[in-house]
């Protein structure tokens, strides 16, 4: 019997890569409750939400880690989980951040001075790629420890990833301080010349039109304009 438990155990999978509300690893998590924000409400009382963000992306632990080759031996025996609260930041979307604009005016949003969720998350010079390259660097120096048989290396996997986990979160932070912040430069007035700068996700900013606030009040303007 306890031969029998010894050889289940070592065939039970420890590393979770799957979204899940909860996953159903060792250690269940609900990716969306582990990032919920104390946003509160916005001045109508009206529940402001939330996109929920995983610092080490799913797709990207799975391609550069998971399904790095000769790693899975040590993927599986790692206990690690992608919904873990340590992974997990919760971040605003452009159109809830224009749609607040148009409605509370120049009013402070909660979630001021974070990037937006879909602002360069993908594609060429993408935050994605920017975790992507860092696992693919943490996936090869494991791989090289397995080749070398050196133990300690091998066993750094979970503490890897939980430092790019830590070093993403803090360059998010930085991002949405950029140019004094994403508040200030919604301001049509102080806005700076790379205006959209802290509202990327990206180290390198991708350019978007800038929304007008006041639909009504350049509606007015334009009429004043034309009948003088």
């Amino acid at each position: 019997m306890a031969t029998s438990k010894h050889a289940a155990a070592s065939k039970k999978n420890l590393f979770c890569c799957v979204r899940g509300t909860p996953c159903k690893c060792p250690s269940p998590n609900n990716y969306r409750t582990n990032c919920k924000p104390s946003w509160g409400v916005d001045p109508k009382g009206k529940v402001v939400g939330y996109a929920a963000h995983h610092l080490l992306c799913v797709a990207s632990v799975k391609a550069c880690v998971v399904k790095k080759r000769g790693l899975a031996p040590i993927v599986k025996k790692t206990r690690w989980c992608v919904n873990a609260r340590n992974n997990m930041v919760a971040l605003p979307l452009w159109g809830q951040t224009v749609s607040w604009y148009h409605r509370h005016k120049g009013t402070r949003p909660p979630f001021a001075n974070k990037s937006q969720h879909d602002w360069d998350h993908n594609g060429d010079q993408s935050y994605r790629e920017e975790v992507e390259d860092s696992l693919d660097t943490l996936a090869s120096n494991v791989a090289d420890a397995k080749d070398k048989h050196d133990d300690a290396r091998v066993k750094q996997l979970k503490g890897g990833l939980n430092a790019r986990a830590r070093s993403f979160r803090s360059k998010l932070k930085g991002h949405g301080k950029r140019k004094g912040g994403t508040h200030k430069q919604f301001d049509d007035n102080k806005r700076a010349i790379r205006w959209w700068e802290p509202f990327s996700m990206s180290e390198h900013a991708g350019e978007k039109g800038y929304p007008r606030q006041d639909w009504r009040k350049q509606i007015k303007d334009k009429v004043k304009r034309f009948f003088g």
